[in-house]
């Protein structure tokens, strides 16, 4: 090879490597020490959660306890005949001799998560059974919710509180308890949906954000809620909160158009999702754990009136009008039996003295209080 060949050959390799090292340095970002320690925090805490849901691995993978079989049963059931099939499944198996209307009597939201999952690792080649995915499952969705806590507390009062929300999560007994190795039940998924749905709705809210991502925040609140009235019965008290977290604005004088039109979306899209649950059906809208909710939409819609009425005397008689209106309208449902009443071990997180009564409620692990040295 000729010394001037040897020579253009280096000088191509060199303008190579020039163009190399300005493209690297073009992707190049910049990462403050604060961001990398956070980062690595909000990492640990993470490995921290799922690490203490695996300790059950000592005595093997399997499910524990009566519900995650079920829900086990009818993930494998829907993954081998279609989402569509559980509407209409009845189950001749069980409660001998009439078998069980499934879809009238089961939440279908974990065992749906959990047989679209199957069903995405499945077509991406990865050589996983439908066992050993729901005995991993509480502890995927146990990371994932920490991971969403940390977002939520950021979001109220910024990234120091986010990560002491998620490492309190991570640490918490209750939720350890619903969420360890094999614990296949509602709650995995449930505790889940709470946190993205307030996440989204605190977003929705925000006046700082765009009229674009505050309709997006909305409808991703509805659709949480919504499929968590799809997954578990506890979906009745993220609906009193957040009732009652709009009342309390609207009492503080901090009501903006924007609490209305939110409600709106987030609570219509859940509530429509909500009745075509079969479990649920329209019966649902009957519910006294619903009116809350309509009476918050309500007071809502008379501060969005009464911000139109331009004198002060105005204003008062209007709301005053409104508000004796909705007191008389929900005292007669209530007196002619309109409205469903609450359930009693919902009743019991009311008044915990109710718990002395119904000592089977107390039996039941999830219904049962802290202690205070637990607390």
């Amino acid at each position: 090879m000729s010394s001037s060949v040897k020579r253009a050959l280096r000088r191509g390799l060199r303008r190579a490597a020039e163009g190399l090292r300005n493209a690297v340095s073009a992707l190049r970002f910049e990462v403050s020490h604060e961001s990398l320690l956070r980062a690595t925090t909000l990492t640990l805490i993470v490995l921290l959660a799922a690490g203490l849901r695996l300790l059950p691995l000592r005595w093997g993978a399997y499910l524990s306890e009566f519900d995650p079989y079920w829900h086990y049963h009818v993930a494998r059931y829907v993954s081998e005949h279609g989402f569509a099939a559980f509407f209409t499944w009845r189950d001749d198996m069980v409660w001998y001799p009439w078998g069980r209307d499934v879809a009238k009597t089961t939440y279908p939201g974990v065992a749906f998560t959990a047989a679209g999952l199957y069903m995405l690792l499945r077509g991406l080649g990865v050589p996983i059974d439908l066992y050993t995915l729901c005995v991993y499952f509480p502890v995927l969705m146990a990371a994932i919710t920490c991971l969403a806590m940390y977002y939520l507390g950021r979001e109220v009062a910024g990234p120091k509180v986010g990560l002491l929300s998620a490492f309190f999560l991570a640490v918490n007994q209750a939720h350890i308890q619903r969420t360890s190795l094999g614990f296949f039940d509602d709650e995995t998924v449930g505790i889940l949906l709470i946190v993205l749905f307030s996440t989204f709705l605190l977003r929705a809210v925000d006046e700082r954000r765009s009229e674009g991502e505050h309709i997006a925040y909305s409808v991703l609140a509805g659709l949480s809620l919504g499929f968590l009235c799809a997954t578990w019965g506890a979906s009745r008290y993220p609906f009193a909160i957040a009732a009652a977290f709009m009342v309390v604005l609207v009492i503080l004088r901090r009501y903006r158009p924007r609490l209305l039109s939110a409600y709106s979306i987030t609570f219509g899209l859940a509530l429509l999702i909500a009745i075509h649950v079969p479990k649920l059906g329209l019966k649902f809208l009957w519910e006294s754990t619903v009116m809350p909710v309509v009476a918050a939409f309500i007071i809502l819609a008379v501060a969005e009136l009464v911000r139109h009425v331009e004198k002060t005397n105005h204003k008062a008689m209007v709301a005053v009008a409104c508000l004796a209106l909705l007191a008389a309208g929900l005292y007669l449902a209530m007196h002619f039996k309109l409205v469903k009443p609450l359930g009693k071990k919902f009743l019991t997180v009311v008044n915990p003295l109710m718990r002395k009564e119904l000592p089977l409620f107390e039996s039941v692990a999830e219904h049962k209080p802290n202690t205070w040295a637990i607390m």
